[in-house]
């Protein structure tokens, strides 16, 4: 049926409901107020008048239908409100407190997610293998990494899908580089489901640490590597092989061989270098609001834990449509891609947001929910020395956000992104640019973010003047 027809037949439905109401015998009105909650009119329309009524009923049918629909349109942030409500009213109700825990996971809000679901386990709780699950899991987001080692590990013991707890603790025993452990998970998993497609990619990773040199370079080139290859680059890795020379000169010999001398993003790490980059690091958002209607962030680097700072923080401001938000990025040389994507999800509608672009295989897109965080204006301030997953956020904004202003001199112009490989056994690493990524079909690379306002000082102040603020 034609939605507008729907619209139409709702409205009558409406007023003849009202006509009902306004005579006769008192109708009980849960059953109206859960009927209006499976109706076609968008449930952001209904949202705050349903959940008040239903609040004031203490109906949690009510409240969990209209949660439910918030979640299954992909608007988990007012899911996961809406299931606070119901749990407001029914603390002691566990299914309502696992709702909770669910719809704030997969809305990317691990900090308020491992709060909920730890302070569900401080009592008792018929979910707690799962509730165990999902904090191990936001722990592991939020590289709390010998936490979620101990959550998991108790969890493995009490959730009944065992095996993907297990491919879990697997992925968690790489990122710490204890492989044989790794190993010992992946084998436990394959003894309960010898067709679990999660320990592929692990098993895949297995192969390559104790492939070869040459082998290994050539692999991760061919299967990778975003530009033209030399047709002879068997011959040439052969050709670049030195036997009395350590394993990683090796790789690096062979990799400036084959790759494109245009290429500064392919590269080998080792020794200090790799401590270096597995060396606990933090540069934590810096919020400060300015005057009555601004809040401005600044920070330098996107780290795996930036969007969870980002996010946990505004969802926590209140009369966000009344201010003005102030992105400062100027110097931000960018970092993790999946940190710059999950900011955009907080800040942006429904849709793709940011789109991978692979030689070999298919593209990969992130999506925005069906949530969105809303201000009265977005500035996003830019320089030269913003780069990579900076120049995504700000891309991101201007070609989605009806309200966002990039303000200050054109960004660096690195639109690519590269597949890590690591050797934790022998503590090495190798970078292989293996992607474009785009926003609405626009690359960035060597070409960088034309700003909406150009201003040529670095002044904050000279840019919030050009901006109108």
């Amino acid at each position: 049926m034609d939605k507008r027809i729907q619209l139409i037949l709702f409205s009558l439905l409406i007023m003849t409901t009202g006509l009902f109401l306004g005579c006769g015998e008192e109708i009980d009105e849960e059953p109206l107020l859960q009927w209006k909650a499976k109706s076609v009119v968008p449930m952001s329309q209904q949202h705050e008048a349903i959940v008040e009524a239903a609040v004031d009923k203490q109906d949690l049918d009510t409240l969990m239908e209209v949660a439910g629909r918030f979640y299954d349109s992909g608007d988990y942030r007012r899911a996961a409100d809406t299931y606070l409500e119901a749990q407001s009213l029914y603390p002691h109700d566990h299914q309502v407190t696992l709702m909770v825990v669910d719809a704030l996971y997969n809305g990317d809000r691990h900090m308020e997610c491992l709060r909920v679901a730890e302070q569900a386990l401080e009592g008792e709780t018929d979910f707690r293998g799962r509730l165990l699950w999902y904090a191990g899991l936001c722990q592991l987001e939020l590289l709390q990494l010998d936490q979620a080692s101990a959550t998991l590990e108790e969890a493995i013991g009490l959730e009944e899908d065992k095996a993907n707890v297990m491919a879990d603790r697997a992925e968690l025993a790489f990122l710490q580089g204890d492989i044989a452990l790794a190993k010992d998970y992946i084998e436990r998993v394959l003894d309960l489901e010898p067709d679990n497609f999660r320990v592929g990619g692990m098993q895949a990773e297995l192969a390559l640490m104790e492939s070869k040199p040459d082998q290994l370079v050539q692999a991760l080139m061919t299967d990778d590597y975003l530009y033209d290859l030399p047709t002879d680059i068997e011959e040439r890795i052969a050709s670049s092989m030195d036997q009395s020379a350590q394993e990683v000169a090796n790789i690096h010999r062979a990799l400036e061989t084959v790759k494109s001398p245009e290429d500064p993003f392919t590269y080998v790490y080792q020794g200090e270098e790799y401590d270096l980059f597995h060396e606990p690091f933090t540069d934590p958002l810096q919020f400060q609001r300015v005057g009555a209607d601004q809040l401005r962030v600044k920070w330098n680097a996107f780290l795996p834990t930036s969007d969870e700072e980002f996010v946990d923080y505004l969802d926590q401001v209140e009369n966000r449509d009344q201010l003005n938000l102030i992105l400062d990025l100027r110097g931000n040389g960018g970092g993790v891609t999946d940190s710059a994507a999950n900011m955009l999800d907080a800040l942006l509608p429904e849709g793709v947001t940011v789109e991978l672009e692979f030689k070999v295989g298919e593209n990969y897109q992130y999506y925005s929910d069906n949530s969105a965080l809303t201000f009265k204006k977005i500035l996003v301030l830019v320089d030269g020395d913003t780069a990579s997953a900076g120049e995504m956020l700000a891309l991101g904004l201007q070609r989605f956000h009806a309200n966002a202003l990039i303000v200050g001199q054109p960004t660096f112009g690195k639109g690519v992104g590269q597949r890590v490989f690591e050797n934790p056994m022998k503590k090495f690493g190798i970078a292989v640019v293996n992607h474009y990524w785009s926003v609405d079909g626009v690359r960035v690379h060597e070409t960088g973010v034309q700003p909406d306002i150009l201003v040529e000082t670095h002044s904050y102040e000279d840019m919030l003047k050009a901006a109108g603020l």
